[in-house]
C-alpha cells in the first residue's frame, strides 16, 4: 500500500474502468421510465477499455498446521481452524452440509456456542461457517473464537470433543427441525426487505438466474434428511486436516 501512487490509480482506471458490464436493480415505489433516463443520462456512452472477465479462484488444498501470532497489548485473541474442501454451491450435498455447519456452530443455539461460551464460559463468541464458490468447487468450513488467551488449550480441547462427538453419534432429528425452520423463516423474512431482493435480483442477472434458484434451495433444505446432514458432515469435516490460526495476547510459548 506504501508504494502506491496517485498516478497508478489513474492509470488503472483509465485500462479497466468502464460501463459495459454491470447489473441494475431497483426494489420500490418509482417510475421505472424516468429512472432509465437517469441511468442512461449518468452512464451514458462510456465504454469498458477490456472486456469483463470473472476471476477465477480455483481449489487450493490448505497444508494442516499452526501458527499463533502474539500481539502486543490485546488482552484477548482470535482462534480460527479451518479446512478446505471440494465444495461449491452447485453441489449435491452442499445443502446438507451447510445444515451440518448451522448445527455444529450457526449461532448461539448450535453446540460449539452452548459447550464453549455458555457451558464452559471460555468464550466471547464462537461459531462454525460454511463458505463455498458458486459454481467452482472450492469452500471451506471454518470454526473461529474470541477468547482470552489463558483459555487456548481448554478451547482446543472443546472443540476436539464437540466434533468428536458429532462425527461418532451425529445430530438429533430435533436439532435439525429447529435449525432448518429458523433458517427458512429468516430466508422468507430477507424476502420482505428491499435491499435484500435488489441484491438477489442483481445477483440473479450476473448468473442469468431467475427466483426460481431461490425458492430450488429452500425446497432441497427442506427435503434433506438427517440421514444426508450427518453423511456430509463426516464426509467434508475430516479430524486433523485443519489450519489453526490464532493471533492475540498469547505469552511466549503458549500457543505452541
Amino acid at each position: 500500500l506504501k508504494n502506491h501512487e496517485v498516478s497508478k490509480l489513474e492509470t488503472f482506471w483509465r485500462d479497466f474502468a468502464g460501463a459495459s458490464n454491470g447489473q441494475f436493480t431497483a426494489v420500490g415505489e418509482f417510475d421505472p421510465a424516468w429512472l432509465r433516463s437517469r441511468i442512461d443520462a449518468l452512464i451514458g456512452d462510456w465504454k469498458s477499455p477490456v472486456a469483463y472477465q470473472r476471476i477465477e479462484r480455483p481449489y487450493r488444498q490448505l497444508p494442516a498446521g499452526r501458527r499463533f501470532i502474539p500481539v502486543a497489548d490485546k488482552p484477548n485473541a482470535v482462534y480460527l481452524e479451518t479446512r478446505s474442501m471440494r465444495v461449491s454451491e452447485e453441489t449435491p450435498d452442499y445443502p446438507a452440509l451447510a445444515l451440518a455447519v448451522r448445527l455444529f456452530g450457526g449461532d448461539s443455539g448450535s453446540r460449539v456456542s452452548k459447550r464453549l461460551r455458555e457451558r464452559d464460559g471460555l468464550t466471547y463468541g464462537a461459531y462454525a461457517a460454511l463458505t463455498a464458490d458458486r459454481t467452482i468447487e472450492s469452500g471451506a468450513v471454518t470454526f473461529r473464537a474470541i477468547h482470552a488467551p489463558d483459555n487456548l488449550t481448554r478451547i482446543e480441547t472443546a472443540l476436539r470433543d464437540e466434533l468428536a462427538t458429532a462425527l461418532r453419534d451425529g445430530f438429533t432429528e430435533a436439532e435439525l427441525t429447529g435449525v432448518r425452520q429458523a433458517w427458512l423463516q429468516r430466508r422468507a423474512q430477507a424476502l420482505t426487505d428491499e435491499s435484500n431482493v435488489a441484491s438477489i435480483l442483481a445477483s440473479n442477472l450476473y448468473w442469468n438466474e431467475t427466483m426460481r434458484r431461490w425458492t430450488d434451495f429452500d425446497a432441497k433444505l427442506q427435503k434433506t434428511t438427517l440421514a444426508d446432514v450427518n453423511t456430509a458432515f463426516r464426509r467434508y469435516v475430516v479430524p486433523d486436516t485443519a489450519l489453526v490460526l490464532g493471533a492475540g495476547g498469547y505469552a511466549d510459548g503458549s500457543a505452541r
